[in-house]
């Protein structure tokens, strides 16, 4: 998962971010040799989709840390 999300932060064939920041928007694709600079809403949408997946991920992984620390310092008796 983190691999694929990560296309769109520049681990492509084109090695270029496709998220732009300053508008929050993501361009439309990749062409063979260059970016679609165009921002549609499926595209913006799809980044969008792919960031909250990403970071309920991280998320429920920093929880379930959290967790097992406790739970292991209880079984130690701390």
């Amino acid at each position: 998962m983190e691999i694929a999300f990560s296309w769109f932060l520049g681990n492509n064939h084109l090695n270029q971010i496709i998220y732009n920041p300053c508008t929050g928007g993501c361009y439309d694709g990749l062409e063979e040799n260059y970016i679609n600079l165009n921002q549609g809403a499926e595209s913006t949408v799809s980044y969008l989709m792919a960031r909250l997946t990403m970071e309920k991920y991280f998320s429920e992984k920093e929880h379930h840390k959290n967790t097992n620390k406790i739970n292991l310092l209880e079984a130690i008796g701390v």
